[in-house]
């Protein structure tokens, strides 16, 4: 499972974190940006290959994933042209992601740390004096938890609000600042929630509802708003359970 996790954060780097906006829409124009984009995370997944010191798997790996990256977002892109209406987009944004990450489960399902290479291991060494008092395990769970509350969940909620609304709202100037806002409100509620101060999560709501008092006169806005924060929180909290408890000492 340590590898599936560490291979899911490097999924998230490559299919995120190192895939901006721009690149992102000049994959639609062209196929030598899915090309590249494909290279980019065959690097990084190259890179947390190096980890396992089975010889063959750092070269068959890399090349697997660029091969099957490249061929699921060439064919999310034909199904996006086929089906324009915003409601398809969520379907087709799902399947994408559970194409990838199914394939790094299969693919690293069977590897325990005792499969670590001489630079895993090593590497694992220097992260222990880091971050101790912490486990690897722990850590790798933590850092999966931020880096999910952040972009990946704010572009799994505009899709379900295409979805629910029926209609482009990720263009709005409102949303891009609902954006920031979300994945603010959710870096809050994971800290509180691994610091062990639960209580506390209940001012984020809310400071935000009283940020937003008078434009929740509006049913419109309101519905959205409401929508857009449960939504939030409840991933939030999903990724709480999935660090698990809290770790810290204070």
């Amino acid at each position: 499972m340590r590898f599936f996790v560490i291979f899911l954060l490097a999924h998230i780097l490559g299919d995120y974190t190192f895939q901006p906006l721009s690149l992102s829409e000049k994959k639609k124009e062209s196929l030598k940006y899915v090309a590249l984009h494909s290279l980019i995370y065959a690097f990084l997944a190259f890179l947390a290959s190096l980890l396992i010191k089975v010889t063959v798997f750092k070269i068959v790996f890399p090349l697997l994933i660029l091969v099957s990256h490249f061929l699921i977002d060439w064919l999310r892109i034909w199904f996006d042209r086929k089906f324009p209406d915003v409601r398809f987009r969520f379907a087709s944004f799902f399947v994408d992601q559970l194409l990838h990450i199914l394939l790094l489960f299969l693919l690293t399902k069977d590897f325990v740390p005792e499969d670590s290479s001489r630079l895993g291991v090593r590497f694992y060494g220097w992260l222990t004096r880091i971050i101790a008092p912490l486990s690897i395990d722990q850590f790798l769970k933590i850092a999966l938890a931020y880096l999910i509350i952040l972009q990946p969940a704010s572009i799994f909620i505009k899709h379900f609000f295409n979805l629910v609304f029926r209609k482009d709202l990720c263009a709005e100037e409102e949303s891009q600042a609902g954006s920031v806002i979300g994945k603010l409100e959710r870096l809050v509620i994971l800290t509180l929630g691994i610091m062990g101060l639960h209580t506390a999560i209940a001012l984020v709501f809310t400071a935000k509802s009283i940020a937003r008092f008078k434009q929740l006169e509006e049913r419109g806005f309101a519905e959205r708003y409401l929508i857009g924060t449960l939504l939030s929180f409840l991933i939030a909290i999903l990724c709480l359970l999935l660090v698990g408890r809290s770790f810290l000492p204070f």
